[in-house]
């Protein structure tokens, strides 16, 4: 029988059972590198993010604005719609010490125009708006006008009062002095007994003096306003001012200009400027939004034609 102490041993198994594991100062190499690792992939995922919610606000910022343009720009194409030149289809309020504008846009939503064919004094509380004048010389423009359908009313006032039932029996009108350049809102809500005139329903006092010489006219007319309050745009209906409806939020200015065809610019439009004479409205507005508290703030500008300028 062999000595077992004549086997000879493997070579190999001392070896091959060290390579089975690892030791203390690999495991802290491991560990040490893993770690670095790790935190590079933490910094480099933590980045993207950052970048990523920078992008999305600034994206979000420069959605609100070209929203805020396309809203204001799609008015500002169709003011001044059948009116004239000495109407003030557009005013340009500038804001005191650059604070924000106001921009109002009007058009006209009937073309049918009715002349003040009776005086109308300031102050007074009178609730009827004569349109037709009967006598033997009428002033111009007050001629009665014919009633070619024969329903009993003549065609202009016809013309009104189906507009009005269309709309639930009442309506804002609005009275305009082209010699003052002044005007004025009032409810119109029926006609009267005759068909020489119609009523104001509101119950106020006017504002101004309306002389039949002066060819003063009363207007349908849709009068949109827009400004800022706090963050938001908005915009002011006619029928309804003590309601502004919300448009874009996160907004922070809002600056208008008038360019006029020599080339001339003008931060403020007023009643007394001719209209006929702009070539474009430069409208700029600005936002900001917040990402993890710094403030990302983003300005966009675009120019719009009053269209309706060609028509005069």
């Amino acid at each position: 029988m062999a000595d077992a102490r004549s086997i000879p041993s493997n070579p190999y198994s001392r070896r091959s059972t060290r390579q089975g594991g690892f030791s203390l100062v690999e495991l802290l190499v491991a560990m040490v590198v893993a770690s670095i690792v790790l935190a590079g992939a933490l910094t480099i995922t933590l980045s993207s993010r950052e970048i990523y919610e920078a992008d999305q606000g600034r994206t979000d910022v420069n959605q609100n604005l070209r929203s805020a343009l396309d809203l204001v720009g799609i008015d500002l194409r169709q003011a001044g719609e059948r009116l004239p030149a000495d109407f003030p289809a557009l005013e340009i309020i500038d804001g005191a010490d650059g604070s924000p504008d106001t921009l109002v846009v009007r058009r006209n939503l009937l073309s049918t125009v009715l002349p003040v064919c009776e005086q109308i004094d300031a102050g007074s509380t009178s609730d009827e708006v004569r349109v037709v004048d009967t006598g033997s010389t009428p002033p111009q423009g007050c001629d009665p006008v014919p009633d070619n359908n024969g329903d009993g009313w003549p065609d202009n006032i016809e013309a009104w009062r189906t507009h009005r039932d269309a709309q639930g029996g009442s309506i804002f009108a609005y009275v305009y002095n082209p010699v003052s350049r002044q005007g004025e809102f009032f409810l119109y809500d029926g006609e009267g007994a005759t068909d020489d005139h119609f009523n104001r329903g509101d119950g106020d006092a006017w504002q101004n003096t309306y002389l039949v010489s002066e060819m003063c006219r009363v207007y349908l007319i849709e009068e949109r306003t827009f400004g800022l309050d706090q963050d938001l745009l908005q915009y002011v209906p006619t029928d309804d001012p003590t309601n502004p409806i919300n448009l874009v939020d996160h907004m922070i200015d809002l600056q208008i200009n008038a360019i006029l065809s020599d080339g001339s610019i003008q931060s403020s439009f007023s009643a007394s400027d001719a209209w006929d004479d702009l070539r474009a409205i430069e409208v700029t507005v600005s936002g900001e939004t917040r990402i993890r508290q710094q403030s990302v703030n983003r300005t966009l500008s675009a120019r719009y034609f009053p269209r309706n300028v060609l028509s005069l």
